[in-house]
């Protein structure tokens, strides 16, 4: 069984100024903003979200296991190519929840917004293999990520190595379907997730991320609907239409775009019956389009799971490669920390270990992960 979150109460809330510097606002949201944070005892940049919801001035660990974030990095653990909360900060004053990341310096939006793209075959490759290798690891650990997009795929400060990040919307497969119907951008919404009432799985986030291979190849999203009608048109106008054996699947939880399509509608224009093909919007010569066309599949049953697109011949020479060797040595630590555990008779998370201390202060509470002292 699992540890619950443990807590570190640390200050008063009226301290917080003290031992963190609020620097500037970096990026905003409807359910929070996001803060370039200076930990004044050390002098490390952090990001600071500050969630908008008011927590009030108590909060248990039950609440806070409620936090998608907190409850990602409680059941997946750290990895090379995921961003995950490292401390978390309840400011009581306020009823305010603050989540401590790692820094990072720009998203893949801020890329393609600037003009970067496209890239190099090869670094398409190397950020494709991360981020499948990332998404690989989640989806072991049985959560879908659900909001796959470019603004959420961070790059770090070293050299072409990046994060995905932002598991604000992410779901445990155990919460059973259906799920929140409403989840992911538009632009990188699966067909089972625009047709159905929350019947989708760990397979939309594979579709979103050959969404964004797209865009990381040419500078421009794949598929840009202005409402969810007009984006299934533009799924359409390449893939064609679903088999009936596909649609008669999706009818059994039919959304409103469904029934718009399918049963209003009824029958499918005769030039987009059958689509255009992913070859002709982008060929087969262009970088990743071998992976591309496995993950841009109408049906996600057909679709490749992260794990068979890794193991595609396309990533061959990323071997030996330095990300390479950043997944080996995380292997590595795993391994020997797990064992370390067992033999200890110590609760660990997915080999990182929550500690414990207490004191009398009631203030505020700071909630730590970190990694287990060998």
């Amino acid at each position: 069984m699992l540890p619950a979150l443990t807590q570190y109460s640390y200050i008063s809330s009226n301290d917080f100024s003290a031992d963190y510097e609020l620097i500037h606002k970096i990026g905003e949201g409807s359910f929070s903003d996001v803060w370039l944070c200076i930990d004044q005892n050390n002098g490390k940049k952090l990001a600071a979200k500050i969630l908008k919801k008011d927590f009030g001035k108590s909060v248990n660990a039950a609440t806070l296991n409620e936090i998608s974030e907190v409850k990602v990095a409680r059941l997946v653990g750290n990895h090379p190519f995921l961003l995950m909360v490292e401390g978390v900060y309840h400011q009581q004053e306020y009823g305010k929840i603050v989540l401590f990341t790692e820094l990072m310096k720009k998203s893949l939006y801020d890329m393609i917004s600037e003009g970067e793209c496209p890239f190099s075959a090869y670094t398409i490759k190397s950020y494709t293999y991360q981020m499948l290798e990332g998404l690989r690891y989640l989806h072991e650990k049985n959560f879908i990520h659900r909001d796959i997009k470019p603004e959420n795929i961070l790059l770090g400060w070293r050299d072409k190595m990046l994060k995905i990040g932002d598991f604000g919307t992410a779901c445990h497969v155990s919460e059973g379907q259906p799920y929140t119907e409403y989840v992911a951008t538009r632009w990188y919404r699966s067909p089972e997730c625009l047709l159905t009432r929350g019947w989708y799985g760990k397979k939309m986030d594979i579709w979103a991320m050959g969404c964004v291979i797209y865009e990381m190849a040419t500078g421009k999203p794949l598929f840009c609907g202005q409402d969810e009608n007009e984006q299934m048109e533009q799924i359409d106008w390449v893939l064609g239409y679903p088999d009936y054996r596909l649609i008669e699947k999706f009818r059994k939880n039919k959304s409103d775009v469904f029934i718009l399509r399918y049963e209003t509608l009824k029958r499918p224009k005769a030039n987009i019956s059958v689509g255009m093909g992913l070859h002709i919007v982008y060929q087969p010569y262009q970088p990743a389009y071998t992976v591309l066309k496995e993950m841009i599949v109408y049906d996600p049953n057909k679709r490749y799971s992260a794990d068979r697109l890794l193991r595609m011949s396309y990533f061959n020479d990323i071997k030996n490669s330095p990300v390479e060797y950043q997944l080996k040595a995380f292997a590595k630590l795993i391994s020997c920390k797990r064992t370390k555990s067992i033999s200890e008779g110590e609760s660990t998370v997915s080999g990182i270990h929550i500690i414990n201390h207490m004191c009398n202060i009631t203030h505020a509470h700071i909630y730590i992960f970190v990694d287990k002292k060998d």
